[in-house]
Parts: C-alpha cells; structure tokens; sequence
C-alpha cells in the first residue's frame, strides 16, 4: 500500500467520524431547542398565573428563567462545537481533493505567475503547481 493511500484512508476516516459527530450535534440542538421551547412556555404560565393567583408562582418563573437561560449556554457550545466541525470537514474535503490533484480551497498564488520567468517551467505558481500544493492557509475574511 502506497502511502498517499494511507494517508487517503485516514482523512475518509476522520471525515466519516466528523460527519456522525455533526450529526449527534444536530440531534442534540434540536433537543435542546424543544427543552427551551418547553421552559419558555412553563416560564409564561408562571408568571401568568402569578400575576393572577399566587405569587409563589414567581418561584417557578425565575426557575423556569434560570433554566432557560443554562439551555441557552448550552445551545451556544453547541453550535460553536458545530461550526468548528464542519471548518475542519471543509479542511478534510480540501485535502482530500489535493491527493486527488483537484483544485483545493486555498489560493494558488495566481498573482505571482509570470510567464517569461523560469517559474513557468518549474510550474511554482498557479492552478496544480508546488505553490497550491503546499499551500494550506488563508487569511481571515
């Protein structure tokens, strides 16, 4: 077995692993958006009925709120865990498509390509050349 195989194997591995952790992560922020749903309407018929029966219900209501604002924290973990996935799911499929010489995401530094310079020959810059390949950051937009 070569090893860009090897190394082929390993990114579809991490790339499977990734996509079944998006997906527990979308099951969970659906759950946690009920859960929220849930409190939210327990908080307003607290405080309805704490306006209008007793106020002990008031009670209930700021421990409906607390409750509501923990799902909250919760819900945006969540989602940070969830947009950081899918960067290295984007990171993964870009480096899967370089062993497959594909275009990858990164600038291949087009800008530098002379065509009177010895860089043509030797393929430096521009698409499939030793600038793209190598090149693996990009500068915060």
């Amino acid at each position: 077995m070569k090893s860009s195989e090897g190394i082929f194997v390993f990114y579809q591995s991490q790339l499977n692993q990734l996509l079944t952790e998006q997906k527990k992560l979308r099951l969970s922020a659906a759950k946690i958006g009920w859960m929220r749903l849930i409190i939210f309407l327990l908080l307003s018929v607290c405080i309805w009925l704490g306006f209008s029966n007793n106020p002990l219900f008031f009670i209930g209501a700021l421990l409906s709120l607390a409750g509501f604002l923990y799902l909250v924290k919760i819900h945006l973990q969540k989602q940070f865990e969830k947009e950081l996935g899918e960067q290295k799911i984007k990171i993964i499929e870009n480096e899967l498509n370089c062993l497959n010489y594909e275009p990858g995401l990164w600038y291949n530094g087009e800008k530098f390509h002379q065509p009177s310079s010895f860089s043509n020959d030797l393929d430096i810059f521009g698409p499939y050349s030793v600038f793209h390949y190598i090149n693996r950051c990009a500068t915060e937009k």
